[in-house]
């Protein structure tokens, strides 16, 4: 009969479900406030799912600040800043389960505090030849972020800033937040823009001019901007005006063959993009009519 019986080991203890401490403890001081950002897990200690959770301690300075979700995952809480400026400050937080067993305090944040950093203000844009440029005024930031429809775009140390990523015809939207010795202001107040292409291009360079016995070639220097379109030549004989010779001209250069008076010949050149603005002219140039 005794050799029938199994033997079941010890009983074990109850587990005591102690959380596990909260994680990914940070802090940001940002205009009037501070924002405190960390998770809790649902793990306890022994690996075990907490399926219930207690409230969380926050202290800060010394001081336990409420907390008032009741749930897993990430946490976030605002205090104001004023009471804390120019104090450095600790900051730890810890969890409790829900018969008030608490976890290890999380590591120690130690959070230098300023005076608010005031927002960037009288933000502006203006469309340019190359991008949108940006203006502002902020008296106490050393650097500053740019954001772009509700993205982070690039930083700079200074105003201005120039968005040369901006395309011409697509709808925009800018705001500037400072720093200063680590904290943030608040985002500016947005400006919208929709830049349009208003810039002609620069003149064509380097026009020469040969005269043939049939004809007078032209070339010239390629034009640098990506939106050219082609050029328009332009011709002056004796004391007369400038008329029109040739419209879209794709390549840099272009043979006169058209009936010309005797004489003296002028020319110069003009570039257009796909929007139909036109540049300044060339410097002219003289061809003895053939």
């Amino acid at each position: 009969m005794l050799a029938g019986c199994g033997y079941v080991g010890d009983p074990l203890p109850p587990a005591l479900n102690i959380p596990v401490p909260v994680e990914n403890l940070t802090a940001v001081q940002r205009g009037e406030n501070i924002i405190i950002r960390f998770s809790v897990s649902n793990r306890t200690t022994d690996n075990l799912i907490l399926k219930r959770r207690g409230p969380v301690e926050l202290e800060v300075a010394g001081r336990l600040t409420p907390v008032e979700s009741a749930e897993f995952g990430p946490v976030e809480v605002t205090i104001p800043a004023r009471p804390y400026a120019n104090h450095g400050i600790m900051i730890r937080a810890r969890v409790l389960n829900g018969k008030g067993r608490a976890s290890d305090w999380s590591p120690e944040l130690w959070l230098n505090v300023i005076p608010p950093l005031e927002a960037p203000r009288d933000l502006t844009a203006h469309a340019t030849a190359g991008g949108v440029l940006l203006s502002w005024a902020a008296s106490r930031s050393t650097s500053f972020q740019i954001w772009r429809n509700g993205e982070i775009l690039a930083s700079c140390p200074a105003p201005p800033y120039l968005d040369a990523t901006a395309e011409f015809g697509k709808a925009y939207e800018y705001s500037v937040r400072g720093f200063l010795e680590g904290a943030e202001s608040e985002l500016s107040a947005a400006v919208r823009i929709t830049p349009e292409d208003r810039f002609p291009p620069s003149p064509p360079t380097g026009l020469q001019a040969v005269a043939g016995p049939a004809s007078v070639e032209l070339v010239w220097d390629r034009n640098p901007e990506p939106d050219l379109k082609g050029y328009r030549v332009y011709r002056s004989s004796g004391d007369g005006g400038w008329n029109l010779l040739a419209d879209d001209i794709e390549n840099p250069a272009f043979s006169d063959r058209s009936p010309r008076p005797a004489g003296r010949l002028a020319y110069r050149v003009t570039a257009v993009d796909r929007n139909g603005n036109e540049s300044a002219p060339s410097e002219p140039v003289e061809a003895a009519a053939p």
